[in-house]
């Protein structure tokens, strides 16, 4: 799981970059992609344990 959120990690990153939505002064991209990522772990361990149903 570790290596599939590392790769989630940098395939984000790099669309961010590309998209101009970095922001190097404050580093703000940084935190809100920890919560996006946070949250799409959340998501994929809820969905690999069927749903919770």
């Amino acid at each position: 799981m570790k290596a599939e959120m590392e790769a989630l990690r940098l395939r984000h990153a790099a669309a961010l970059e590309l998209m101009g939505e970095r922001d190097e002064e404050d580093g703000l991209w940084l935190c809100h992609r920890k919560v996006n990522l946070q949250r799409i772990g959340t998501r994929a361990k809820y969905d690999l344990n069927g749903g919770g149903d």
